[in-house]
């Protein structure tokens, strides 16, 4: 049975894909939690030599990241030590290993002035969050063995972080309170559910090299929250339509995320779903 290394296994996507991929695989699991069976910083660099020279792992998915995208801008240090140094550790460790290397990048590194998709070269970095997701990948490119995956998931469950995105809107609406959602802010996410099979596939199937992964088509942060409350049938009329520039955040947002993943579709001959079948398929 082979063996995984999920690093940051208590965040939404750790979490899920640490229970997914342990029906047919020997998932070992890292956080800053005692849920995990190794707790260690993985900015020092002997921290994460130690982790893999116990376990083992055939594969490492790298879900560590500092996502709160404001903090990053006021605070780059901490942005950079765990969204960059943490991948130049890796990449000093692994060049030596046999070892795939799966890491979860993200959509802000685009913003596309356009309402069009992003193909994987149109980089445009616009805040420290970006800066700092940008530079971990680039610590990546010498190795061999490493598959990058930008972009942007959704889900929701008590079980898991009751910060994400979903249980933000859902609470809301439950306890009715008033949240302003943008209507210039686009972006192509995939939900955990489908992630976690796409996941699965790519191990078995790997072909290296960096990717975008996100559903078919794209849709505005205030009309996918119009969309899930929708579907699951509760009233959405505190969600309040709003445009970026009104919004009170620190730190500069692309307006356009839309990511093109033809390159993803094509190399593993998987065809994404669209949004609204995502939202369904919750």
């Amino acid at each position: 049975m082979k063996k995984i290394l999920i690093l940051g296994s208590t965040g939404l996507l750790g979490k899920n894909l640490s229970i997914f991929l342990n029906k047919n695989y020997k998932v070992f699991k890292h956080s800053n939690s005692k849920k995990s069976e190794f707790i260690y910083d993985l900015t020092k660099y002997d921290n994460i030599k130690k982790i893999i020279n116990i376990s083992k792992p055939n594969i490492i998915i790298n879900c560590v990241g500092y996502t709160n995208v404001d903090d990053c801008e006021n605070n780059f240090n901490k942005a950079y030590e765990i969204n960059a140094k943490i991948n130049l550790n890796l990449s000093k460790i692994l060049i030596k290993k046999n070892i795939l290397l799966i890491h979860i990048s993200t959509d802000q590194v685009y913003s596309n002035k356009y309402k069009n998709y992003s193909s994987e070269n149109l980089i445009n970095l616009i805040n420290n969050y970006a800066i700092s997701k940008y530079l971990g990948e680039i610590y990546l490119t010498k190795l061999k063995k490493t598959i990058i995956l930008r972009t942007n998931f959704f889900g929701y469950g008590d079980k898991f972080r009751k910060n994400s995105f979903c249980n933000w809107i859902l609470q809301s609406a439950k306890k009715n309170i008033k949240i302003n959602l943008a209507n210039d802010i686009y972006f192509n996410p995939i939900s955990i559910n489908s992630f976690c099979k796409i996941i699965e596939y790519v191990i078995q199937n790997p072909v290296e090299g960096t990717y975008n992964l996100g559903s078919k088509n794209g849709i505005s942060k205030y009309n996918f929250a119009i969309l899930l409350l929708k579907h699951l049938n509760i009233n959405s009329s505190n969600i309040l339509k709003s445009n970026l520039k009104n919004l009170d955040l620190e730190a500069v947002r692309p307006k356009n995320m839309l990511m093109d993943c033809k390159k993803f579709e094509t190399t593993y001959n998987i065809r994404l779903p669209n949004i609204q079948n995502e939202i369904n398929n919750l």
